[in-house]
């Protein structure tokens, strides 16, 4: 609320011929302090809030952000869908206001060598509950058995501290800590030495629209292993 309010401060001040948001919230600011607004749907609002129900303030948060998308996508005069899956599931909001522009992927990515490591396998993202971790914990669990070289780096910082926590739980709990390393927020360098080091990128996410990780990965000419959720399908062939 308080982010709203200064966003429409800022637009004030710098009178800009165009905003363009990424998320609701400021999109709604955008539409509302008079400029002509643009609006990117990342993430498809209603999926996401059927995941984030565990506490008051996740139903508390995603009611709000309900409310701000709700009038946002009124009020601003385009709507961007990053893939065909934002397309399906917004087909009942105004027809005539959507443009379809796809993640672009940066040409270091196509410009990866290969250097992969057998049983070394990458997740790249943020860490929380929407990622579902704690599933791609378990198929490495199960792996171990059958392949001992197995190693999975996970790439990213923790947007949940109670999922991280979950997460490291289940890694010291299930014997992993020899298989499981935890890197933090990468550089994009050292992101695309894991790309060229991984023998495979996994993403065991409940939801997803178009995910930059299997995208890159996929540029980096890595095979991805992904559920089959959100638009990952758009993305990802069987076999």
């Amino acid at each position: 609320v308080t982010g709203v309010r200064r966003v429409q401060e800022v637009l004030a001040a710098l009178k800009p011929d165009v905003v363009h948001a990424h998320v609701a919230h400021f999109a709604y600011a955008g539409a509302r302090a008079g400029y002509p607004t643009i609006y990117t749907i990342h993430g498809v609002l209603a999926r996401e809030r059927e995941i984030y129900r565990r506490t008051l303030f996740d139903r508390l948060r995603y009611g709000l952000l309900g409310w701000y998308e709700a009038r946002a996508l009124r009020q601003v005069d385009r709507l961007v869908a990053i893939s065909p899956y934002v397309l399906d599931e917004y087909a009942h909001v105004r027809a005539d206001a959507w443009l379809r522009i796809d993640n672009p992927v940066p040409r270091e990515f196509f410009a990866v060598e290969d250097r992969a490591e057998a049983g070394r396998i990458l997740y790249a993202g943020s860490i929380t509950e929407i990622k579902d971790l704690l599933t791609l914990l378990r198929a490495v669990e199960r792996l171990t058995p059958l392949y001992p070289g197995v190693r999975l780096r996970l790439a990213g910082r923790a947007t949940s501290a109670a999922y991280e926590r979950q997460v490291r739980a289940y890694v010291e709990t299930h014997g992993l800590t020899e298989r499981v390393e935890f890197l933090g927020l990468l550089s994009r360098e050292e992101l695309l030495e894991e790309y060229s080091r991984c023998a495979l990128l996994a993403l065991s996410s409940v939801q997803e629209n178009a995910p930059m990780a299997v995208i890159e990965a996929m540029a980096a000419g890595r095979p991805v292993v992904a559920t089959r959720v959100g638009g990952v399908p758009d993305l990802v062939s069987e076999g």
